[in-house]
């Protein structure tokens, strides 16, 4: 890989990718929406470039032309597990809306590469429906993606991915709330039913989507159109 895209480079998954892919000298360029919060970049804001999305395809199209990047990593999404009414707009532009933009532009302009990133959120317990509306959508983008390498516009496989964790989590997830209890001494509330969970280090996890891209990028037979378990081996319990 000498050059690529990123999507949603402000999330935590992102900014590690982003982090080890700069630190493999490769080209790193990163697509946001107007709404992200580009404070969480810190000093990486000054080692990618960032372009701005505004929801024109047309655009999108003609940065894919100029940059011509190796492969497209589409980690961007917007995540709220209870949802409300007010909530839908919001979840159906950022998980269904911007990738299917993307898909659209990339197909036009010779990309072939995408790594795209799912949630075990979308195969509720034991393979049952999505948990909430949010996985709903990543499921209807699975669709989308999947007729686009149906139509072999390009190569595209999807990280599904579990309980990631590491330093300097900012999101609102049970380990860094269970880092902060220890800090505290306080009590930490945790659901009365028993979770199991599948932990995984994020250096893991960007360990997969270099290794995913990889694959794409050489041909590796079974890997485009298929989806794959990011996770630990071992299930564990809250």
């Amino acid at each position: 890989m000498k050059k690529v895209i990123i999507t949603g480079a402000t999330s935590y998954l992102c900014a590690e990718l982003a982090q080890r892919l700069v630190g493999m000298g490769v080209e790193v360029h990163a697509i946001q929406r107007a709404q992200s919060n580009l404070k969480r970049l810190n000093t990486l804001e000054t080692l990618i470039n960032i372009y701005l999305y505004d929801g024109n395809t047309d655009a999108l199209r003609e940065l894919f032309e100029s940059i011509n990047p190796d492969v497209v990593f589409h980690l961007a999404g917007k995540y709220i597990r209870e949802e409300h009414s007010g909530d839908f707009d919001n979840l159906i532009a950022a998980n269904i809306a911007f990738g299917s933009h993307l898909l659209e532009a990339l197909r036009d302009s010779g990309v072939k590469c995408v790594v795209n990133t799912g949630s075990y959120f979308q195969f509720g317990d034991a393979g049952s429906a999505p948990i909430n509306f949010y996985a709903a959508c990543k499921n209807a983008f699975a669709e989308i993606l999947h007729y686009y390498t149906s139509q072999n516009d390009f190569s595209a496989t999807s990280l599904i991915i579990f309980d990631s964790y590491g330093p300097g989590d900012w999101r609102p997830k049970l380990f860094p709330a269970a880092l902060e209890a220890i800090r505290n001494n306080s009590v930490l509330a945790i659901p009365t039913k028993n979770v199991t969970l599948y932990p995984v280090y994020v250096s893991d996890v960007v360990d997969c989507f270099i290794e995913a891209a990889m694959h794409l990028l050489n041909g590796t037979d079974g890997i485009s159109g298929e989806s794959f378990a990011v996770r630990g081996d071992k299930a564990v319990s809250i």
